[in-house]
């Protein structure tokens, strides 16, 4: 397992290292500042913030959603532990009988 970590000064030096070096899979912070963990999670670009645990819960199974295939750290369509429902695509079929709008 690889890991990368920093000591930096305070939330906000977090947040700015994260912004810089992350991959956007899931970042971390330990703290016991409210106000903090609060900023952290609302500022981090990631797919899963975790506050106060241990990076390994980000897993589907850990979520409760079963097995994952893998975990999207992308902004569109699904972010975060992927299954096969997040890899299928919906095809809507409307069948009518001369109907307007």
């Amino acid at each position: 397992m690889d890991i990368a970590s920093a000591v930096v000064d305070g939330v906000e030096g977090a947040i700015a290292h994260i912004a810089r070096y992350s991959s956007g899979h899931t970042e971390a912070i330990a703290a016991q500042d409210a106000n903090a963990l609060r900023r952290f999670a609302d500022a981090v670009d990631a797919a899963a913030v975790v506050l106060n645990a241990s990076t390994a819960f980000t897993d589907g199974e850990q979520y409760g959603m079963g097995a994952e295939i893998g975990i999207s750290t992308q902004k569109l369509h699904a972010r975060g532990p992927m299954a096969l429902p997040e890899l299928t695509t919906t095809k809507w079929i409307l069948e009518g009988a001369g109907q307007v709008r």
